[in-house]
Order: structure tokens, then C-alpha cells, then sequence
């Protein structure tokens, strides 16, 4: 985590613990004289190669006597996936992985494949992504110093949207 975010993290917390009101004389209690925030970091981000997947049948090509020419247009919704987050959000998990896990969109795209005589499949649109891993830790830290151990490492597990991507799935590609 950045020095800016932790700052205007400490910030957030101090304006909160000024402005909470004041507890009624009827309950005792205990002001808080050091407010607490809490600090994110990742570790050993990785990148574990570039995937394809997310396939949806876009044409189906029919078994023929002759040279077919068959094209795909579709739009597909995209969305990032995380997996093992364990208690953190996707705004601290796109903070440290390095991009937004919470990025949705719809793509459309448009491909063609020729096929020889006597070949049929399915001709299918899908995604091309990256897959990372990152080790996330937090702690809890104290306006006027001090902080508590940090967590044990999370690993959590994100893709990356970087393209569509087609494919023939059957007989007589050219």
C-alpha cells in the first residue's frame, strides 16, 4: 500500500474519530486515545501465463460437399475473476495486483474460418487472459504509532481480460 493511501486512510480514520458524537454520561465507557486503521500489502505477485476460455458457440457449420466460408460476429460479456480473497475487497485486491478485478464489459468481435468439403463443428468465441497470483497480508496500526504483527499470507488468484479470441472445434479447418 502506498504512503498516500495509508495517509489518507489515517486521515479518514482521525475525521471519524473527531466527528463520532459523544457517548451519553448514562453509559461508561472508554475513549479510544489511539483510533486504529488498517494497512494492505501484496507479495510475490505472479504471473502464471496467458489462457484462453469463457467459450460460447457463436455458428454451428453444417457437414457439406463443397468449400464453406463461415464467419462469427458476438458480443460476449467479459468479467475479471478473483478466487481465494479471504476478507479483502476487489478495490484493495485491483490496489496491489495492479489492475480492476472488478472490470466488466461487452465485447463484440468478429472472426471467419474456411472449411473444407465433409467438415462440421462448432465455430466458438472466447477470451484471452492472463492469470496471476498475489500473497496478500494486512494489519491493524495505530494513529500514534505502533502496529500489530502483519496477517499470515492469503494467496488470491486473479485473470485479466487481454482479448477475444475464436476457435474452431471440429473437422476440415483449412
Amino acid at each position: 500500500m502506498t504512503r498516500k493511501i495509508m495517509l489518507v486512510l489515517a486521515a479518514a480514520v482521525a475525521s471519524f474519530a473527531v466527528s463520532a458524537p459523544a457517548m451519553a454520561a448514562t453509559h461508561p465507557s472508554t475513549p479510544n486515545d489511539n483510533p486504529a486503521f488498517v494497512q494492505i500489502r501484496g507479495l510475490h505477485k505472479k504471473f502464471l501465463g496467458d489462457f484462453s476460455g469463457d467459450w460460447a458457440h457463436c455458428e454451428y457449420v453444417t457437414k457439406a460437399k463443397y468449400t464453406q466460408a463461415v464467419s462469427c460476429s458476438r458480443g460476449v460479456t467479459v468479467s475479471e475473476s478473483v478466487s481465494g480473497s479471504v476478507g479483502f475487497t476487489d478495490s484493495q485486491i485491483s490496489g496491489t495486483i495492479g489492475f480492476n478485478v472488478s472490470y466488466s464489459t461487452t465485447v463484440t468481435a468478429t472472426n471467419s474460418v474456411t472449411i473444407k468439403p465433409g467438415g462440421s463443428g462448432w465455430f466458438d468465441v472466447g477470451f484471452r487472459y492472463g492469470k496471476y497470483t498475489i500473497e496478500m497480508e494486512s494489519r491493524v496500526c495505530f494513529l500514534h504509532g505502533g502496529c500489530e504483527p502483519w496477517s499470515g499470507p492469503d494467496k488470491v488468484t486473479a485473470q485479466r481480460h487481454l482479448g477475444s479470441t475464436f476457435h474452431y472445434f471440429g473437422t476440415g479447418a483449412e
